[in-house]
């Protein structure tokens, strides 16, 4: 499958999906020969089958609806130094206890963050913006313990943003897919599913930073000058 002939019509969530699934098709496959020959044959397998799976998803989403005729694509703009920032900020949250207590969610972010500088780098700004944003929405969840919305707020925000998506003109597919995550995940009625808490950090932390990372790149800071120190000894 050519990617960029396939992907290209797609809409901006279905294009991001797909990009995310081919880049994590080789690493898969990768894994997969060095399980199997340092490891037992059935670990190799288990990754050979999870490469194969995100090849399937790929083509399966290259398959769906295109984008409407008219209606302009999302075209989202290199998010490197957005990432470097997220990542800075989860460094600075990486702090005991958190730290210790929520150990394993520090390193599904970072891999997450890890993979989106990998997308950009990579020009797949679809699958980096993607990644982006879901690292964006745990790191969230993280660092506001306890911050949740119930069903009904997080309906009637969802209204709210539904209404502004309405109002655009371009592509909202990627906006509407954190959406109905959100919405999805505050009307779970299950509390250990904690899905008020997961509803809190899309509406807080994703939505509203659509406008700034689909907007023009902020200025980066000159680089400060090299300076080195050097000590006569007589």
């Amino acid at each position: 499958m050519d990617s960029r002939t396939a992907l290209e019509p797609l809409p901006a969530a279905a294009r991001a999906i797909a990009e995310t699934a081919l880049a994590q098709a080789p690493v898969l496959y990768d894994a997969s020969r060095d399980y199997g020959r340092n490891t037992a044959p059935e670990y190799g397998l288990f990754y050979l089958g999870a490469a194969r799976a995100q090849l399937e998803l790929a083509r399966f989403v290259a398959g769906l609806e295109r984008r409407p005729a008219g209606l302009s694509p999302l075209s989202p703009r290199d998010v490197s130094g957005e990432i470097a920032a997220v990542r800075d900020d989860l460094l600075a949250a990486y702090l005991p206890p958190l730290s210790i207590d929520k150990h394993a969610e520090f390193i599904e972010i970072n891999a997450q963050l890890k993979e989106a500088a990998e997308l950009a780098s990579a020009g797949a700004r679809y699958g980096a913006l993607l990644r982006l944003l879901e690292a964006k929405s745990r790191l969230s969840w993280l660092t506001h313990p306890g911050r949740s919305l119930a069903a009904d707020e997080a309906a009637r925000r969802g209204l709210e943003v539904e209404t502004t998506l309405d109002s655009l003109s371009g592509d909202t597919s990627l906006q509407r897919l954190f959406l109905e995550s959100a919405l999805s995940a505050g009307s779970d009625p299950d509390p250990a599913a904690r899905g008020g808490e997961i509803a809190a950090a899309i509406f807080d932390a994703v939505l509203p930073s659509f406008p700034t990372l689909l907007g023009p790149a902020p200025t980066r800071p000159p680089e400060p000058l090299a300076e080195a120190t050097v000590t006569l000894v007589r």
